[in-house]
């Protein structure tokens, strides 16, 4: 989708990746235009009996997984899952349809994920598993070695001390390297003090860039990604004066501009992400989340109605706990719970981590209306599997 396109032209675009015009794809066309809160031009996919949750997903699976072995006729494809220890039920099952019904298919599916996560399709006969180990010490010197310019070189003690505390990690060793650059420059010799940890190294060079530091840290509170005009507007600042400051993130390897059509902007990782927001006292990112609201209301009012638990999200981590259990079982919300509960749970059930509270006065209404939410998922019989999953853990 284009961010200037209608909300017309984005459903004929999804209406291009259904492989036929049988009922099953009209199903699933009628459920993933609702999830992306399309209206559908004149009802055409909207009439009939409403489908069970089962239905909905099994439609949509065998529509996707048949779209993308059609595709794979005419060029092959690659398709990468990243993350996979972080897959919720329903995405987990997805990607068990497409392992399965595409393997006679010229796709590649590339799945990364962490040590402690078991594939359970690791026993297939055409899945081959590699393991990445850490880098050795010869590997990473090398890549110190290579961002180390010519005339600003570092002491062999300093690029040693690196190669020591990165343990092994890419990131790790980019980002010290990074730092000890920064700082080589600043004092004019190769002789720096290392960080220790990667925390550590990026506050040493956010700190040495004035400004650029609120920017990445109002950033972060967004996500991993993130849109200018919404920091900008969270700053009180103009979206063209924060121009000067991504551009120094981007110099230094913080983010980089994921599309060069819709300003879209990514912090490299997720760790760098993370030390962005930590580095914020705990009373500032409420301040800042309460904030994000306010701007998400104005800039993004569809939010609301497209998608209530990134609201949520910010106010539960914004001390506004009632607030956001409102917001997350309001009347579209609950209309759509087959649709959406799973990722509204998983916001709920990681919501004392990040900060929800609810304020004096509002305990009982708080628990009456995780009753009503709580008894409408576990008693509603057409509650598929993910649902279920979710309304147990809430």
């Amino acid at each position: 989708f284009g961010a200037d396109d209608s909300a017309e032209e984005r459903y004929r675009k999804l209406t291009v990746t259904m492989p036929s015009h049988a009922a099953r794809d009209r199903l699933a066309l009628r459920y993933l235009s609702d999830l992306m809160s399309l209206e559908t031009p004149g009802g055409d996919v909207g009439a009939g009996p409403e489908p069970t949750a089962d239905e909905q997903r099994e439609a949509v699976f065998a529509t996707l997984v048949d779209a993308a072995g059609k595709e794979s006729v005419s060029i092959p494809l690659l398709i990468v899952m990243e993350d996979a220890h972080w897959l919720d039920p329903t995405t987990q099952e997805f990607l068990d349809r497409i392992l399965d019904g595409l393997q006679h298919h010229r796709v590649m599916v590339l799945v990364t994920y962490r040590p402690e996560f078991i594939p359970p399709w690791a026993q297939h006969a055409n899945v081959g598993l590699l393991s990445l180990s850490r880098l050795g010490k010869r590997s990473s010197h090398a890549i110190v070695t290579s961002l180390i310019s010519s005339e600003l070189g570092l002491s062999p003690e300093a690029v040693n001390e690196i190669v020591a505390k990165s343990d092994g990690i890419p990131l790790f060793v980019e980002e010290l390297t990074g730092s000890a650059i920064d700082a080589a420059r600043s004092t004019g010799d190769g002789l720096v003090q290392i960080p220790s940890t990667l925390r550590d190294s990026l506050s040493e060079r956010l700190d040495r860039l004035g400004s650029a530091k609120e920017v990445a840290q109002i950033a972060a509170a967004f996500g991993r990604e993130f849109s200018p005009d919404l920091v900008a507007a969270t700053l009180g600042r103009t979206e063209a004066d924060l121009d000067g400051d991504l551009d120094r993130l981007m110099a230094i390897d913080v983010v980089f501009q994921s599309s060069r059509t819709v300003r879209r902007y990514v912090f490299r990782h997720a760790l760098l992400q993370d030390a962005a927001y930590e580095s914020m006292l705990k009373s500032k990112r409420r301040e800042v989340h309460s904030r994000i609201v306010e701007v998400l209301a104005t800039r993004r009012p569809e939010l609301a109605e497209s998608e209530p638990e990134v609201i949520a999200s910010h106010l539960a981590r914004a001390g506004r706990g009632a607030d956001a259990v409102d917001r997350q079982i309001g009347d579209r919300a609950v209309r759509e719970c087959q649709a959406r509960l799973h990722a509204i749970f998983m916001a709920c059930e990681n919501a004392d981590a990040k900060g929800l509270h609810v304020g004096h006065g509002d305990g009982d209404q708080f628990e009456r209306q995780i009753d009503i939410v709580n008894h409408q998922v576990m008693h509603d019989a057409d509650v598929g599997r993910a649902e279920r999953e979710g309304g147990q853990a809430f």
